[in-house]
């Protein structure tokens, strides 16, 4: 309902969900979400311009030329061929600004705010393996994919959108978490400086500030980094991430029973969590407890 009423109103109406206050809204990510969400937006065309024409008498000039464009982008979608070459959703919606009717017009506004909740989802759901407190993720790949993503998401946005702060700290994250992965995207100071903007524009996300830890931390500054990754524990006291980086970061400055205490927390929340095992087995190796 909210990006309908954004896209049928131009920007100028922008629902906002609520809770009471000190009341937070969540629903938990599992497979089953994950599954289901792709396969809704994989099968989700654009309808809502002739669905919304109303009773009357219709204007039907400049109508073919319009369903083949609804037709064409809807193809492109079901081929998930969203942006980078010229048979896209992408293309589909800058080939509309050459047609100068005014529902050519309407049209694009309303393909635009489509493709760009499309594009968001995709991105908001590579974020959600992250968030989800798993020991296996996906490659530093997948993440510049949901960056650019999330970039074109906010730039199909009208000025004004809420929607665009968050697509802009996604696209940030994205590329500052792809870029620290493995030792060949090792760009520490152009990672850090994106997650220092995307926290500018939210200072309450977890999971930046658990990422600048991580490139603190490589960077061999551990008194920041411990601090990053605390304010991040103490933000989500049962998210998984935080815990065993501290636990990480404790056995770096040799402090191993803190160490082995925080990887022991991180199982209590989850006992599948395969680094944790990993890491209290380092420790103990370092401590001299070979058996």
């Amino acid at each position: 309902v909210k990006n309908r009423v954004s896209a049928a109103t131009r920007g100028k109406q922008n629902p906002v969900i609520t809770a009471p206050e000190g009341v937070e809204w969540t629903l938990p990510v599992t497979t089953e979400n994950k599954a289901k969400a792709f396969a809704y937006f994989r099968n989700k065309k654009y309808d809502g311009y002739l669905a919304s024409r109303g009773q009357g008498e219709n204007d039907t000039s400049g109508f073919t030329g319009l369903q083949r464009t609804i037709d064409t982008y809807n193809r492109f979608l079901l081929q998930q061929k969203f942006y980078g070459n010229d048979s896209s959703c992408l293309q589909v919606i800058q080939e509309l600004e050459k047609n100068k009717d005014p529902k050519a017009a309407e049209l694009q506004a309303g393909l635009r705010n489509h493709l760009a909740e499309m594009l968001e989802t995709r991105s908001q759901l590579v974020l959600n393996e992250y968030l989800g407190g798993k020991s296996v993720l996906p490659p530093p790949a997948i993440y510049y994919t949901a960056a650019t993503d999330a970039q074109i998401a906010d730039s199909l946005l009208p000025a004004g959108d809420p929607r665009k702060k968050n697509n802009q700290v996604m696209s940030a994250f994205h590329k500052a978490f792809g870029s620290i992965r493995y030792e060949q995207f090792e760009k520490y100071p152009a990672a850090e400086q994106l997650l220092r903007q995307a926290i500018a524009l939210e200072d309450r996300a977890a999971y930046l500030y658990l990422t600048l830890s991580y490139v603190l931390s490589y960077q061999h500054q551990y008194d920041s980094a411990i601090w990053y990754a605390r304010k991040a524990e103490r933000m989500i006291p049962t998210w998984s991430h935080p815990k065993n980086v501290l636990g990480n970061l404790y056995h770096d400055i040799f402090q191993y029973e803190k160490a082995l205490q925080f990887h022991r927390d991180v199982l209590k929340l989850d006992s599948s969590y395969a680094w944790s095992y990993n890491n209290i087995g380092l420790s103990m190796l370092d401590m001299g407890r070979l058996k």
